[in-house]
């Protein structure tokens, strides 16, 4: 549990962290359940769980597979909650690679690539 000031990185992914009502922390912090009830500057990344209390606030971005904000909770930041991918494992993020059964624009405006 952390009840003061932290600045830098707070890197427990194996263990649970805690940052308490009284804790102020700028950095970024990974734990496997990480709960807020101070205030964090800075991302969090826990491996099972992210909770932001009600006291709590988090100025930065999260990433968990389950994440809970209660009500009258801070935040501001963005929210990730994809798995983490296993070392090793097939990509199956298919967003960034265009469809082959899709034509492209170019093809269905009529215009010719390459000229």
């Amino acid at each position: 549990m952390i009840e003061g000031r932290v600045e830098g990185k707070v890197d427990l992914k194996q263990n649970n962290v805690t940052v308490g009502k009284n804790g102020k922390v700028k950095a970024d912090v990974l734990g496997r359940v990480v709960t807020i009830e101070g205030e964090v500057t800075g991302n969090v990344f826990a491996r099972e769980q992210a909770i932001l209390r009600q006291a709590g606030a988090i100025f930065g971005n999260i990433q968990a597979p389950r994440v809970i904000l209660e009500d009258g909770s801070r935040f501001k930041g963005s929210i990730d909650m994809e798995a983490p991918k296993e070392t090793g494992a097939p990509n199956r993020d298919h967003r960034s690679e265009p469809s082959r059964a899709e034509p492209s624009r170019a093809e269905t405006a009529g215009v010719k690539a390459g000229v």
